[in-house]
């Protein structure tokens, strides 16, 4: 693993074992065989560089066609191939309509391939250079959900990262309480211990990354980041 975290991988979603194969060659990287969507699920931990999924699977795998819009929440800065022997159908234009980045038919042309995933993924690492926050000596991406600072990096989960980068735009101004619940759980329902447990995390969090920041509750009104 340590090999694959240091070069770079993929992640392919397929029932044919010998497909991460080929794309292993195409992209020059290690790429992650799963035959199951359940499989994939419990690895979220994982931070791939991209992800091909067999068009069939990536909808049947998951309630409502929801896999895609999922994977990208959780991965938002590794494009999503689709991979099919068809490249005109319901299933495909349903896919792409999910948020898959590309699409590319078996048997793969290996260039072709390549090429692709390069582009795709040129593109989300320039739209992700647009998704940062700087806060004293603190990076907060957005789109990677990663914290970074001279003495390290975490990753938070979506709402942690939400909630943040809320916070650092505020440049130092109070943000209320039902600001954050809004743009942070959109349409959801949160109380207010809710919302105090994720920032309670999020200051466990980031404080072994940076002594000059800090989170402070504003009583009755709401919260501020801080550089001490």
């Amino acid at each position: 693993m340590e090999q694959l975290l240091e070069h770079g991988y993929t992640i392919t979603l397929d029932n044919d074992p010998s497909v991460h194969s080929t794309i292993a060659i195409a992209t020059g990287m290690e790429s992650m065989w799963f035959s199951t969507f359940e499989q994939l699920e419990a690895k979220n931990n994982l931070h791939p560089v991209g992800l091909f999924l067999d068009v069939k699977m990536s909808l049947e795998s998951s309630l409502n066609g929801s896999l895609i819009p999922k994977l990208k929440d959780v991965w938002p800065l590794s494009p999503i191939i689709l991979t099919s022997f068809e490249n005109s159908s319901e299933q495909l234009t349903e896919a792409m309509a999910l948020g898959a980045d590309d699409f590319i038919a078996k048997p793969f042309n290996n260039a072709d391939l390549a090429n692709r995933f390069k582009i795709r993924k040129a593109a989300l690492e320039k739209r992700a250079a647009r998704e940062t926050v700087i806060i004293g000596d603190m990076t907060i991406d957005t789109l990677q959900r990663s914290v970074v600072t001279g003495k390290g990096q975490k990753y938070l989960s979506p709402t942690e990262i939400k909630l943040l980068s809320e916070l650092a735009k505020a440049k130092g101004g109070v943000v209320s309480r039902e600001i954050l619940k809004t743009r942070c759980w959109p349409g959801g329902d949160v109380t207010d211990n809710a919302l105090n447990r994720k920032l309670y995390e999020i200051r466990r969090r980031i404080k072994p990354l940076s002594a000059k920041i800090d989170i402070r509750t504003v009583y009755g009104v709401g919260f501020v980041m801080e550089e001490k």
